[in-house]
This record gives C-alpha cells, sequence and structure tokens, in this order.
C-alpha cells in the first residue's frame, strides 16, 4: 500500500480534570525527523515521545505538539515549611512582647515571610503517572495521521495508475508505429535518389539496405521503450514490442 509522508492526526485525552492534546503534522522528508514541543515540566517524556513515534512511522518531518489543560491540580503544588514557620512565630512572639502595648500574633504577620510557602514542581513520579493519558492520545494522533497518510497515498497510487493507462496508450501507438521505420526510411530514401537521379541511373539495392540499416539503428528507440518497462524482441515476423 503507497502512504503518503504528508498527513495531520490529532488525538485528546481528558481524565481527572486534565485535559491532552496531541498534535502531529508530518509533510515530505528522506528520513524520519521528529520535531517535539512539550510543556517544560514535561520534558522528561521527550524519549518516549520519540520512541513510539519511531515505532509506527519511518519517514517524514513529523512536528509534534503537546499542550495540556488543567482544571484541576496544576503542575506546581504549594508546600508550608512546618520548621520555618515555627520559628518565625517564636520570633513574633517574643517581639511582640516586647512592645509597649503587646498584642497577639496574627496570621497577616506570617504572610510578610515569603519563604514559608515553598513552590515545587510535580516530582518525577506524577509525570510518570500522567504518562498513560498522554500516551493515549499520541496514540490516537498516531492513528488519524496515518489514515490520513494511506488515504492521501491511495489517490496518488490512483492519479499515478491513470497516467500509466494514459502511457500504455501512446506506447501502443508507438509500437505500431516504430515496427514501420526500417520501411518507411527505406521508401523514402528510395523516393529521393530517384527523385535526384531523375529515375535514369538504377539504384543499388546493397547501398540502399546499408544506408536504411544505418538510418534505423539511429532512431532505434529499444532502450527508451524497455526503460518504460517494455521490451522488443526479434520474431520471425520482425521486432515486436511487449510488456516485460
Amino acid at each position: 500500500m503507497i502512504k503518503s509522508m504528508t498527513g495531520y492526526g490529532r488525538g485528546e485525552v481528558e481524565e481527572g480534570g486534565q485535559r491532552w492534546v496531541v498534535e502531529l503534522k508530518s509533510v515530505n522528508h528522506r528520513f524520519l525527523d521528529v520535531s517535539l514541543n512539550l510543556p517544560r515540566h514535561l520534558w522528561a517524556l521527550e524519549d518516549r515521545l520519540r520512541k513510539v513515534i519511531k515505532s509506527r512511522l519511518a519517514r517524514g518531518r513529523v512536528e509534534v505538539q503537546l499542550t495540556w489543560e488543567g482544571r484541576g491540580e496544576r503542575p506546581v503544588s504549594l508546600r508550608l515549611d512546618p520548621v520555618l514557620t515555627q520559628e518565625v512565630k517564636a520570633l513574633l512572639t517574643a517581639l511582640a512582647a516586647h512592645l509597649p502595648r503587646p498584642e497577639p500574633v496574627r496570621l497577616d504577620h506570617f504572610l510578610q515571610f515569603a519563604d514559608l510557602i515553598v513552590a515545587r514542581e510535580r516530582q518525577v513520579q506524577e509525570v510518570e503517572e500522567i504518562w498513560e493519558q498522554v500516551g493515549r492520545a499520541l496514540a490516537q494522533a498516531l492513528e488519524r495521521l496515518e489514515v490520513m497518510r494511506g488515504n492521501e497515498g491511495a489517490a496518488l497510487a490512483e492519479e499515478m495508475l491513470g497516467q500509466l493507462e494514459l502511457l500504455r496508450v501512446e506506447l501502443g501507438r508507438i509500437q505500431a508505429q516504430a515496427e514501420q521505420v526500417p520501411r518507411r526510411w527505406q521508401e523514402k530514401l528510395s523516393q529521393r535518389l530517384a527523385d535526384l537521379q531523375g529515375g535514369e541511373i538504377p539504384v543499388d539495392e546493397t547501398r540502399l539496405a546499408q544506408e536504411v540499416a544505418l538510418l534505423a539503428d539511429r532512431r532505434d528507440i529499444r532502450e527508451e521503450l524497455a526503460r518504460m518497462g517494455y521490451v522488443v524482441e526479434d520474431t520471425p515476423q520482425g521486432p515486436r514490442v511487449r510488456r516485460r
């Protein structure tokens, strides 16, 4: 089956308040060239994505776009530093005790210390957990890409077959005329010699045959027909052109 190298495929998986979309676009290329565009927190998936794509595709320049949309958890989590919180509390309590008018420690006092809340990206284990969703989206995109490439390849094959059929028709016409080339050149050359000599000098048939053979050799199209899938074979009735 002929497959085109041009196509597009899209896969989408939504689960747990998150939506993963994988888009693939391929164009002609001598080898397989994969270009990935991933969110920063998913760079760890690059090697897996490449391996899956290479297991399904052999040629083409493939652009991969992975997008993520979260309605629930974010790729960055917030954590409270408990040790630093206790130290800040002790410091604020001691400071309040030295004020002319002691006052209780309030929450807004803690908010002045930005280091109490730590932002952390998801760990590798959490990225591993989402590979199942990303892998499914990739499989969908690859399936649709291959379907499009197959459809376009079928259309190209049909077009090529149509062109080959036209070529066969033309080759048939060439074949019918090619077999008559030596005889026609002999008649044409004999007529020209007769016109030049005025019919007074007899024609040397042996010399004429030699000249006709030389001209026929110069205009031999056997090699061209062979390259097009035809061969010329000698038969008792003369040369014939047949399909290889």
